[in-house]
């Protein structure tokens, strides 16, 4: 703590400022508890877990762009239209399918892990909350 959160907190008349110096982290008392360290893992995992649905969704992208490429090969060799119409309808609609398959899979991968930072902060300012109500409240028994 700061000097001057020490004066404002021995000071009586500015106590509800004085509270806000209570938001602080406690000291680590060097020991970790199993239970943040288990709550640390599964944030991890689900991090990961979304990282994953990214790479795969850049995956699918990528294998329909080298299947139009690998469709486009094919039909510049043929002069008849006839011949080219399968290799454009099984190639380039399946390509196409794989990169709006893709998108999809990055758009929710990144909406998930979003969701989970969004979910993080919320409870970081619920646990500041419940320690600045905690201050307040033994600030007010004093």
């Amino acid at each position: 703590m700061t000097t001057e959160s020490q004066q404002i907190q021995s000071d009586p008349q500015d106590a509800p400022t004085g509270t806000i110096s209570a938001i602080d982290p406690p000291p680590s008392s060097g020991s970790a508890t199993p239970a943040p360290r288990r709550k640390r893992l599964a944030r991890l995992r689900q991090f990961v877990g979304a990282g994953a649905g990214v790479w795969v969704g850049l995956f699918l992208v990528a294998g329909g762009f080298g299947l139009i490429a690998y469709t486009w090969g094919e039909v510049a060799g043929l002069l008849d239209v006839a011949l080219q119409l399968p290799f454009l309808v099984s190639g380039g609609l399946t390509a196409l399918g794989l990169i709006l398959l893709g998108l999809l899979v990055v758009n929710i991968a990144v909406k998930r892990k979003d969701a989970l930072e969004r979910q993080r902060q919320l409870e970081e300012v619920r646990e500041a909350l419940v320690r600045l109500r905690e201050a307040i409240e033994s600030q007010d028994e004093d």
